[in-house]
């Protein structure tokens, strides 16, 4: 074995080195005989962990507890987000402590249905009035749960098509409570049936 100076650094190393150890470069006497010396370059990315061989430069390794932790807050973090979505989507195991009111029908007559909170409502039979004139008319009969002393309804006249073509009204006062209220409303033009539109008790 002998010593030869480096070409790059000219500090001396053993001609069976296959670079200098001062700075890298690789020894030409070595390259002589064996095939494929590293570069300085090679040499430094073996040693970090990484190969230049080829042109193929490839990154170094990246730090496994840096990438390992991070992995670890983005599973508990999606664990948490479907864990909250499933608690949102569960069913509350004790029953709500908001009821609905219950309705007070028991001062709506037989054969009569609660229009509102202050009167019921339905329509007479056909056959138990007649219409002024020859109109056309409908007969409602009414009656309020606390008396009104204006009572007003409204009627909308609708067509074949379910179109509103016009309506017609009727009022009386001083109903008392429970009492029946007879409105009668006379019309006329072409049409097919009568919708109540408003119904005011005061």
């Amino acid at each position: 074995m002998a010593l030869i100076n480096c070409v790059e650094c000219e500090k001396q190393l053993s001609d069976q080195a296959a670079a200098c150890p001062h700075c890298g470069h690789p020894n030409p006497a070595f390259a002589e005989t064996k095939a494929a010396p590293e570069t300085a370059d090679e040499q430094r990315a073996r040693i970090s962990g990484a190969s230049k061989k080829d042109g193929d430069e490839k990154p170094a390794k990246k730090n496994g507890c840096l990438v390992g932790c991070l992995s670890l807050f983005v599973g508990v973090v999606i664990l948490g987000a479907i864990g909250s979505m499933i608690e949102d989507t569960t069913p509350s195991s004790s029953p709500s402590q908001k009821s609905t009111p219950k309705v007070d029908n028991s001062w709506v007559p037989d054969g009569f249905t609660r229009y509102n909170s202050k009167v019921a409502i339905r329509w007479s039979p056909n056959g138990s009035y007649s219409c002024s004139y020859g109109q056309r008319c409908i007969q409602m009969e009414v009656v309020p749960r606390r008396g009104c002393g204006n009572l007003y309804a409204e009627l909308n006249k609708i067509d074949a098509n379910g179109n509103n073509v016009g309506y017609t009204n009727e009022t009386t006062t001083n109903v008392g409570a429970g009492q029946k209220a007879i409105l009668k409303f006379d019309t006329y033009g072409t049409f097919k049936t009568f919708q109540v539109s408003k119904i005011s008790c005061y």
